[in-house]
């Protein structure tokens, strides 16, 4: 039954503040102990974290992403960090004609191209531009992004370099006609690990003129008949990517420091309704920038050991993140707490009896307003569904026992891990921490206490709830 009672304490919190002030004036003063200086490692049982190892992860991040692909829809656009398994025909021309080229071909008869990554290969740029932007030719001005269907084919030109190293096709126009047969997001979009990447560069400022691959840090502001359309003030991409819109990050090439200005004109299916410049469709809009940092990665890269390029920096920054997720949950769905001190015990059995105490007052004020007849175990029943999501009923003992060993489970583990690989973190820490999470989510005009009082756990599960992030980056550290 408490299995996910984490998340549950979690969306308790939000749900508790509606009745803050009633929980505050309930809510006596209970001695404090605390875990955090507490020696805990005789109370938990974790398990040996040589278990774990770089394999075990990639294996892991390898079958999310199967599973990702399976709850896939029949459209998408291609982005950074995508991989597309498609059929391909292609031709190449000689004179006027367009003849086949069986080399390159990949029919339904035969395997198709499986986990083609975009942006992988710098040699594949054009084709991967061709793949992300809605043209019929690499020459085209590549301004909107192209929907893809699966099942369903479409084609464009290429002009091949006169240096390829295939004598047949060099320097000739080859089409494509591609027919989509499945595709799989990343696990984590660019907008998850942009900051990551941004921190491997913050200092670095090594040119004054743009080229493709490098690092640039900018303003951008969209303006379209005197009406922005997007604006940012702290943009942070790799020159190629496109991540704004196809053809974005070619108008920055050869670009210099300082401010810069373009207008293009897009048309009305130029982006799908999840992108920032969906309102742009169909208009005519002035790009300003303003280029405050541009930094080389061709020679950066010679530092790092887990990655040599941009897309394999992205990928281990994926991979990264989704380590410390399943490590973290791996290790609490693992460990066990075979004791409590008598002094934590009591002093979260008290605090949750006083929360609950006044849930009920709460939530019987409440029906009653409403209701006849209201009962005890209808109350109960909807505080159990209101506050922590429960679907089925659960007896008050019960569901009181297991709320306070889960509490003490939670903040234990945590604070065990914590110990266990020597995360610093402080009260004061503990205090920013709480205070910027409370400005993030509107609430920054409720003091600390307040919130304290208002969470089932109070100061010792709120501590251990952001304590636990520095746990599992540290758990990850052993391990990547």
């Amino acid at each position: 039954m408490f299995e996910n009672l984490k998340d549950k304490l979690k969306k308790a919190s939000a749900v508790s503040l509606a009745a803050v002030v009633l929980c505050t004036a309930g809510c006596g003063q209970t001695k404090e102990y605390d875990f955090t200086a507490a020696d805990l490692s005789s109370y938990v049982e974790i398990p040996d974290i040589g278990k774990y190892s770089y394999e075990t992860i990639l294996g892991e991040y390898e079958k999310e992403r199967e599973e990702a692909k399976k709850e896939t829809g029949k459209s998408f656009v291609l982005r950074s960090g995508y991989s597309m398994d498609f059929y391909v025909t292609a031709y190449v021309k000689n004179g006027n004609e367009f003849e086949r080229y069986e080399e390159y071909c990949r029919e339904t008869l035969e395997e198709p191209v499986k986990n083609y990554y975009v942006l992988q290969n710098e040699e594949n740029r054009e084709f991967d531009r061709c793949l992300m932007a809605n043209v019929a030719s690499s020459e085209d001005d590549a301004v909107s992004t192209r929907l893809i269907y699966v099942g369903k084919a479409f084609s464009f030109t290429m002009n091949i370099a006169e240096d390829c190293e295939n004598a047949d096709i060099a320097g000739k126009t080859m089409r494509f006609v591609i027919t989509p047969v499945s595709y799989a997001p990343p696990l984590f979009n660019d907008g998850k690990i942009i900051d990551d990447c941004r921190e491997y560069f913050t200092e670095d400022s090594n040119k004054d003129t743009v080229e493709r691959g490098d690092a640039v840090f900018l303003s951008v502001s969209a303006v379209s008949l005197g009406k922005t359309l997007y604006s940012d003030d702290d943009v942070f991409l790799f020159v190629g990517d496109n991540t704004l819109f196809p053809g974005f990050d070619e108008r920055l090439e050869g670009q210099k420091l300082g401010s810069a200005s373009f207008s293009v004109n897009f048309d009305s299916e130029a982006f799908t309704v999840d992108s920032v410049l969906y309102a742009a469709n169909g208009k005519t809009v002035d790009f300003n920038v303003n280029i405050v940092k541009i930094c080389e990665t061709d020679g950066k890269f010679d530092e790092f050991e887990h990655f040599d390029d941009v897309w394999s920096m992205k990928e281990y920054l994926r991979l990264r993140i989704f380590a410390v997720d399943y490590l973290y949950n791996d290790i609490m769905e693992s460990s066990k707490v075979t004791s409590y001190p008598k002094g934590g015990y009591k002093m979260i059995e008290e605090e949750i009896d006083q929360m609950l105490d006044s849930y009920i007052e709460y939530y019987t004020d409440y029906l009653e307003e409403r209701l006849e007849n209201v009962s005890e175990e209808y109350i109960i029943q909807y505080m159990q569904k209101d506050v922590f999501g429960m679907e089925e009923y659960e007896p008050f003992d019960t569901f009181r026992e297991g709320l306070i060993e889960t509490t003490l489970d939670y903040i234990i583990i945590n604070n065990a891990l914590a110990d266990m690989f020597e995360v610093e973190y402080s009260y004061e820490d503990y205090e920013a921490d709480l205070k910027q999470a409370l400005s993030d989510d509107g609430e920054y005009e409720m003091d600390i206490s307040e919130m304290e009082q208002s969470t089932i756990g109070g100061r010792q599960y709120l501590y251990a709830y952001f304590i636990a992030a520095r746990a599992a980056e540290a758990l990850a550290d052993t391990v990547m």
